[in-house]
């Protein structure tokens, strides 16, 4: 285990290519080994996709794990409310990365203060300094058209006028980072609107604070020793060692270490508790300690925290860092992902997912992961700027990034397995671009980059292929001959019927085109993916008919969210062929006049949503078979 554990730390001088070969040969080896990672089997049901508790809940999620800044939250909600005379109020906090700016500002967002406001909005911001999605972001929160209207940077002001006269509101903007004068004042003049406006800002940058406040901001100081030892203590839950004694003689010193950062001790106290004393000695004497650190370069805290990660957990974090930072990555698509990529394969107890899942806990555990406030049906996780970082440090020369101004050296991509394509509008073919050894493909804020038809002839070896935010017309034809394709996302696609294409890609498990509203049927060809487990068709408002033969050949098939297909009227009654069905979401379908007579066979579902459906007055009778139904809404369909 020893030589597993240090044949993927940070900085080595063999390349990361042969690193990841390496790590993928060792998780092939232990993949009988996953009991000896104490896993115990889960008797709860499945809830990958059960709607989330309202934020309150995240609240006391988020509230239970921050640990010394009660006294920071009270006095930041006293500023915020001493100025009620005020029509707009803005109040940054300052102070470096990763001392907690974010969390304070979770707690404030939740606070009972707040929570009888008209509206509450939580804006990322980042580095890129975008005033129109910052704008628009506000107006999908407070409005109820969500991300289906994009307004013109001319019109949002007026329509934030419109929307926020009259009314309470609390928004936060997290992680400022601009400092252009003119850019911050047009920000301020979007933000006066004629409603009673908090607005909480986080930033690194005190002269970003200086310029954007109304009031004095608010310095938030590093934790003292005693807090980080203190949050070291609960989440290595020392109490309950049998050695606490001898164990706290070496956390202090680890705390003192910790430098007041939070992110630093909820990463290795989570650490730490997997640890004997020896080891515990042996992180509190690490050379990483002496790493000269910086604002720009990767905490040694985090770094020795990522280097005794269990190797199988290395693989699936340093994977993360393809997402853009701020991004929302939802914990199903992140699990199919890994799995796609064989970072997971299933043992004699656990199935793949299930182990994902796992994963995914220990990552939120040790704060690599954070949930999300973003409310949403599906669990969603972010990733601290300083944490996303660490995995960009590691994947180094296996991940690739294009934008229009920076496009990462080629000298290495021979290696490359991994690329992001980020605000990227440029004309070229990306097979001029792209390595040709890629596994996986993202895309950004892409959305005046046009693919064309030959766009994916370049590459035989892509199983991760993400298109959100492109312009996609046709779905590329090309698209077909990627034969080792196991998971895709191509929303807001233009073609009129299901593309012939995808109907070519044998190992095809995760297929998400929502928002296509174009095509109108879905046809006997889909059939064809006997492999496929994930089916999101929402919003693909003109789909009339599924044909019985659509269905027959998705024995595989867990998840089928049919949401906001409103013009379809009839299920086809094969659907209680889908027994491994255990997620189906109907809501929005307007017309759905009665469900299949024998949807009682779908034993293995356990959520289903036909809010919304109006035309539905009863239910089959078989419905009471549904035994493992854990969720079920009704809300807006008609009463028989």
């Amino acid at each position: 285990m020893k030589t597993m554990l240090s044949c993927f730390a940070i900085a080595p001088k063999i390349s990361m290519a042969n690193k990841m070969k390496k790590m993928r040969d060792q998780l092939r080896k232990i993949k009988e080994g996953h009991e000896a990672f104490r896993l115990t089997p889960d008797s709860t049901p499945y809830n990958e996709h059960h709607r989330p508790d309202p934020r309150e809940t995240t609240s006391k999620v988020i509230q239970s794990s921050i640990i010394g800044r009660d006294k920071e939250r009270k006095q930041v909600v006293s500023l915020l409310s001493a100025s009620d005379e005020e029509d707009t109020v803005i109040l940054p906090i300052y102070g470096f990365g990763g001392i907690g700016k974010t969390a304070l500002a979770q707690l404030v967002f939740n606070d009972t203060q707040f929570r009888g406001y008209d509206h509450r909005v939580w804006v990322y911001v980042s580095q890129v300094f975008d005033l129109k999605k910052i704008g628009n972001t506000i107006i999908s929160q407070v409005s109820n058209e969500g991300n289906k209207n994009e307004y013109t940077r001319e019109n949002i002001n007026g329509r934030l006028c419109d929307l926020l006269e009259d009314k309470n509101t609390l928004i936060v903007l997290d992680d400022l980072w601009e400092t252009n004068d003119f850019h911050l004042n047009e920000l301020n003049l979007m933000l006066n609107t004629k409603g009673k406006i908090k607005v909480l800002v986080t930033t690194r940058n005190e002269d970003v604070a200086k310029k954007i406040c109304t009031h004095k901001p608010y310095r938030l100081n590093p934790l003292d020793s005693t807090m980080c030892w203190n949050i070291i203590k609960q989440r290595s839950n020392l109490e309950a060692r049998g050695d606490k004694d001898q164990i706290e003689q070496v956390g202090w010193v680890i705390a003192k270490k910790c430098g007041g950062i939070a992110l630093a001790a909820h990463a290795l106290g989570f650490l730490l508790s997997g640890m004997d004393l020896v080891e515990w000695r042996a992180l509190s004497n690490s050379d990483i300690w002496t790493e000269a650190f910086s604002d720009n370069s990767v905490l040694p805290s985090l770094k020795l925290t990522y280097k005794n990660m269990p190797p199988y957990l290395r693989l699936c974090f340093a994977y993360c860092a393809i997402f853009p930072k701020g991004h929302n990555i939802a914990k199903a698509s992140l699990v199919h992902q890994w799995i796609a990529l064989g970072f997971i394969e299933p043992s004699k107890t656990f199935s793949s997912v299930r182990l994902g899942e796992k994963y995914i806990r220990q990552l939120v555990g040790m704060s690599f992961l954070q949930r999300s406030i973003l409310h949403t049906e599906q669990e969603v996780f972010t990733m601290h700027d300083m944490v996303h970082d660490v995995a960009r440090s590691v994947m180094d020369e296996e991940l690739v990034f294009f934008n229009d101004t920076k496009i990462s050296s080629t000298t290495e991509q021979k290696f490359c397995h991994y690329a992001l394509l980020e605000n990227y509008s440029k004309s070229s073919n990306l097979s001029t671009i792209l390595p040709a050894t890629l596994r996986a493909v993202h895309t950004s804020n892409c959305s005046k980059l046009v693919l064309q038809g030959d766009e994916f002839s370049f590459t035989k070896f892509l199983r991760v292929l993400d298109l959100t935010d492109c312009s996609i017309r046709i779905l590329p034809s090309s698209i077909g001959k990627l034969k080792q394709l196991r998971f895709l996302i191509a929303p807001n696609i233009g073609d009129n019927v299901f593309p012939k294409s995808i109907t070519l890609l044998p190992k095809l498990k995760y297929l998400d085109l929502h928002g296509s509203f174009r095509i109108s049927a879905l046809q006997g060809s889909i059939s064809k993916h006997a492999c496929l487990i994930h089916l999101d068709l929402s919003g693909c408002s003109n789909i009339r008919v599924i044909q019985p033969e659509a269905l027959c050949g998705l024995t595989k098939l867990q998840f089928l969210n049919l949401s906001w297909c409103s013009i379809l009227q009839i299920l086809p009654e094969n659907i209680a062929s889908l027994t491994e069905l255990q997620y189906l979401n109907l809501s929005n379908c307007f017309l759905l006049s009665q469900l299949p007579s024998h949807i009682g066979s779908l034993t293995e579902l356990q959520y289903l949503n036909l809010s919304g459906c109006q035309g539905l007055v009863k239910l089959p009778m078989s419905f009471r078979n549904l035994k493992n139904l854990v969720h079920l809404d009704l809300s807006g369909c008609s009463r028989d």
